[in-house]
């Protein structure tokens, strides 16, 4: 069967597009003919962009807007070196279609929607037809999500049917989310049944993500991946350093300045393998948290934003107490990797059943 996946895999973002490359490679070992359709979405691209007029004049405030707008001129070449270290990842590891535009045809047997926040119309400037499945070319198609996510303030939405947002799962012919808290709110609304699936990150193995990732050249350290800005996260590594530790910063934006040991334009397997190879991990991030379990490292989970998505998965894997404030809420308490595993694999055959089903293969 082929199957076309619409997601966020163009995103300058390392959970946005390792996601993406989990969930086609996952398809492709339960015997389907998986592709990533390459569809632009404009709200998703004018986040990327380097010097983008229409986010510029969204902005009330136009000074402070020009003041950002040109301070991204001390860091282009970082920016260009990002850019293109995941339009490289999409050509080497990404089976995209051709390029897709609102008016294009595609042509699949099936249509998966997800993961990733697909759903958060904030994001896409809207209710986008392409992630809710409802183009005219789909009918006949089978459509599905699979851990379709949004941020918890677009709960609201839902809740009140803005924009008639709940007419669009009419037609779906399965509905999988990630967050058990947005299925409870979702379910009785569509009056459908709503699977909660895990990432698809975890849906392979370590020795699966070893085999793209880039090992770095340097050993004994721990890594700091900042998703969101966080001093605190930067004084609990310094506080967990022994026995010659270095610490290596990397950030997904470029509001930490510029100092040694701090990177700001890795593209993903490189940032893979920072993960991969650290002795112990410190993060804001959701899929930092997820890549870390997967390599069972020592993580700690920085709550910088009260980030919904970050407690809900930790709150499945019972592992509430990895997340802190600041270094006085640090704890010894080691994770189970064992019980870990068990619920990852216990998770995976849950998914490889919805697919089936919901596809009847």
């Amino acid at each position: 069967m082929k199957v076309g996946i619409l997601t966020f895999h163009r995103a300058e973002n390392f959970g946005a597009v390792l996601q993406a490359y989990a969930l086609q490679t996952f398809l492709g070992t339960l015997g389907f003919s998986a592709q990533i359709i390459d569809y632009r979405c404009k709200g998703i691209e004018e986040q990327y962009q380097i010097f983008s007029p229409s986010v510029l004049f969204k902005r009330k405030n136009i000074f402070a807007s020009l003041k950002i707008y040109f301070s991204r001129l001390n860091n282009i070449d970082e920016r260009m070196r990002k850019k293109k270290a995941y339009a490289l990842f999409r050509r080497n590891y990404l089976k995209l279609s051709r390029r897709v535009t609102s008016r294009s045809l595609c042509d699949y047997e099936a249509y998966v929607a997800g993961s990733d926040q697909v759903w958060n119309t904030f994001l896409t400037g809207g209710i986008d037809d392409f992630y809710f499945l409802n183009k005219k070319f789909m009918i006949g198609s089978k459509k599905i999500s699979y851990a379709a996510s949004c941020e918890e303030y677009n709960y609201k939405s839902f809740s009140t049917n803005e924009n008639n947002v709940l007419n669009q799962f009419d037609h779906m012919d399965g509905v999988s989310v990630r967050e058990k808290k947005f299925a409870e709110i979702l379910g009785p609304l569509i009056k459908k049944d709503v699977n909660v699936n895990i990432d698809p990150t975890f849906l392979l193995s370590p020795n699966e993500y070893l085999k793209i990732a880039k090992k770095p050249k340097e050993k004994n350290y721990i890594l700091v991946y900042h998703l969101v800005e966080s001093k605190e996260s930067s004084r609990i590594a310094c506080s967990l350093a022994e026995n010659g530790q270095r610490i290596i910063e990397i950030h997904a934006g470029y509001n930490g300045g510029h100092q040694k040991d701090h990177l700001y334009s890795l593209g993903p397997t490189e940032l893979l393998g920072y993960i991969a190879y650290a002795d112990s991990v410190v993060t804001t991030s959701f899929h930092g948290l997820a890549l870390s379990l997967i390599f069972h490292k020592k993580v700690v989970v920085v709550d910088a934003r009260n980030n919904a998505r970050l407690k809900s998965l930790l709150d499945f894997f019972n592992l509430k107490f990895l997340l802190v404030s600041d270094e006085s809420q640090l704890h010894m308490e080691m994770v189970d990797f064992e019980k870990v595993d068990e619920m990852i694999s216990t998770e995976k055959k849950k998914t490889k059943k919805y697919f089936e089903d919901v596809l009847k293969v």
